[in-house]
Formats: C-alpha cells, sequence, structure tokens
C-alpha cells in the first residue's frame, strides 16, 4: 500500500515537470522574444524624440509668428497715428501717443501676485505661504527669522495697560 503511495507521488512529480516546462516554453522567455521588445523600445524611444522635436518646432514657428503680429501690430498702429495725426482735428490725433515712440503698455498685466513689501517673498518663491512646523505644537507655526516669518500677519502683543 505503501509502494502505491509512494508511485503516485511519483507519478505526479513527473506529469507536474512536464507541464511546468511546456508552460515555461510558452512564456516566451526566448532570446528572439527579448530582442523583439528591446526592438519595441527602441522604436517607441524614436517616435517620442521625433514627438518631441516636433513640438519645439512648433514652438519655435509660434514664437515667430506671435513675434511678426506684434511688429505687423505696430506697424498698423504706426500708420493710424500717422494718418489721425495728418487727416484728424488736433485734439483727436493728441489722444494717441506719438507713433515714434511705439506702444508702451505702461502697466503690463501679471500672472502673478505682487508683493506688498521688499521684505516679503512672492508668490513665486518656493516657500511662499510654507510654514515650518514646529516640534512639540500642534498646528503650524512661523518662527521667527524663518522664510516665511515676514509673510505671517503679526501676532497682537499685549500692552502694559492689559
Amino acid at each position: 500500500m505503501m509502494w502505491i503511495t509512494a508511485l503516485i507521488a511519483v507519478a505526479c512529480l513527473a506529469i507536474g515537470a512536464v507541464l511546468g516546462l511546456v508552460y515555461a516554453s510558452r512564456l516566451g522567455n526566448s532570446p528572439s522574444r527579448v530582442q523583439e521588445l528591446e526592438a519595441r523600445i527602441r522604436e517607441l524611444k524614436n517616435e517620442q524624440d521625433g514627438y518631441r522635436a516636433n513640438v519645439s518646432e512648433h514652438f519655435n514657428t509660434t514664437a515667430e509668428l506671435v513675434q511678426q503680429m506684434s511688429d505687423n501690430y505696430r506697424e498698423v498702429y504706426r500708420h493710424l497715428a500717422l494718418g489721425a495725426r495728418d487727416l484728424c482735428s488736433p485734439d483727436v490725433a493728441g489722444k494717441l501717443p506719438p507713433p515714434e515712440d511705439g506702444i508702451i503698455i505702461e502697466d503690463a498685466p501679471k500672472d502673478y501676485a505682487a508683493r506688498q513689501g521688499p521684505d516679503q517673498r512672492g508668490a513665486l518663491s518656493e516657500e511662499f505661504g510654507i510654514s515650518p512646523i514646529t516640534p512639540g505644537t500642534p498646528g503650524n507655526s512661523v518662527t521667527p527669522g524663518s522664510p516665511n516669518a515676514a509673510d505671517a500677519p503679526a501676532s497682537p502683543q499685549k500692552s502694559e495697560a492689559d
């Protein structure tokens, strides 16, 4: 009886080994599969490099076209200002800046928050709005001399009259 159990165990082991070898060979770990995958990776990398080059070229062309558009706008403005000076009454022509100076925008719109004082960190600063955590104190707090101390609101101090 014991020998039948041993024989069944050996048969199961042999069947398992054969099935394992068949399964492993079908997984595709062959050198040709590895080479195929490496070639695909190179192909995708080349496609990505080409895409990046196209994006760079696109934005360079866009920058050139915007520059041309700005130059054309200045030229149209100069033409209109000269025409207004020559063809319109002096009060209409006086409302336009002289065409020789071109167009000057004195207060251009900003895409960032301006600083309120020279010691304050601007919104583009890496430390803006970040307060250090003081160990042992719940929540965030600003310590004197820290990068955000200038941004923190002044805490009310008690006077001697209180």
